[in-house]
């Protein structure tokens, strides 16, 4: 057992250096957007909000800073160790609730979605994210102030941790799904570049369905089943790996490449069309509602939508995509 309880806490001090890299990483990115003046999306959103998850699962092996971290079983955890584990789980909920909420957002906007509608979307992610994070902080308060029965309430929270990311593991299979058909349908998406990028997004929602599939299985298992220390020293290793910090670090790649930044000169009706804004008058409804207006100017839509750094020999020119 001491030599098991040795491999445990070097393991974990070489995930708390491993997540801190990342974590000084994603903020490097984070501070890059915001210095090169981007437009505000949800993709900047994304981006600002990333780094923190790892940060905060960071500080939780930190403060353990022992081999029970790895080796003990979530079932037995004492209240302040569920607030520092379960924080970073939440805060990567609010980023994936994001990124699906603006592919729902894209999607819609493909569908002719009128302003009342996206308004809908962007205050239910807001309300959702607010009744999560009110649903978790009153299980909190029950664990410190209800001791007789903390290990039920401990289940409830676990079982409503789980429940969460195979709702959003839904969402992106369905939407993720959706946007993929619909950018393959659509009359401008037939050059190499376009496909090329209806495929991200195919890659990235199953990516993310899986992930998320993943994540919610194992808080289940690590609550219920996972009991013998060795069990526990690979489930936490493999989740934290791969279930928080390689798809952080894929979500950040992909996200960084499409942050649009503001462009003199050019006209407003992607931005229109991304943010959520009315179309310009110039744009009839008819032309707005069927996409007619970028099927008939592919090339600025090309130049404007999808827009890839790489692409272009003018550093400083960018534009509007995911």
């Amino acid at each position: 057992m001491d030599e098991l309880d040795e491999v445990s806490s070097i393991l974990l001090w070489v995930l708390v250096a491993t997540f801190a890299v990342a974590f000084l990483g994603a903020l490097i990115v984070m501070i890059s957007v915001l210095l090169q003046r981007t437009q505000w999306t949800l993709a900047t959103v994304i981006l600002i909000l990333l780094p923190w998850p790892l940060l905060g699962r960071d500080i939780d092996m930190a403060y353990h800073h022992g081999p029970y971290y790895l080796t003990g079983s979530t079932s037995s955890q004492d209240p302040v160790a569920i607030i520092l584990g379960g924080l970073p789980n939440y805060m990567f909920f609010t980023c994936y609730s994001l990124l699906v909420f603006f592919w729902v957002v894209l999607f819609h906007n493909s569908r002719d979605a009128t302003r009342n509608v996206v308004a809908v979307i962007r205050w239910g992610c807001l309300a959702l994210n607010l009744v999560v994070y009110t649903i978790w902080l009153t299980l909190i308060i029950l664990l410190f102030t209800v001791q007789q029965h903390r290990r039920i309430i401990h289940d409830v929270e676990s079982v409503f941790a789980a429940s969460l990311n195979f709702v959003a593991a839904t969402l992106f299979c369905i939407y993720g799904g959706l946007l993929f058909s619909r950018l393959k349908r659509l009359p401008v998406v037939i050059s190499n570049k376009r496909m090329h990028i209806a495929s991200k997004i195919g890659w990235l929602a199953i990516f993310c369905t899986v992930i998320l599939m993943f994540r919610g299985a194992f808080i289940l298992l690590d609550n219920y089943l996972f009991t013998a220390p060795i069990v526990n020293i690979v489930s936490k290793v493999l989740y934290q790996l791969f279930c928080e910090l390689f798809p952080t670090i894929f979500i950040i790649t992909i996200l960084r490449t499409y942050v649009p930044k503001k462009r003199k000169g050019r006209s407003s009706e992607y931005e229109a069309i991304i943010n959520d804004r009315r179309a310009p008058p110039s744009l009839s409804a008819n032309r707005y509602s069927s996409l007619a207006y970028e099927t008939e100017n592919a090339e600025d839509f090309d130049d404007d939508f999808w827009y890839e750094d790489d692409e272009y020999d003018d550093p400083q020119d960018s534009g509007y995509g995911v």
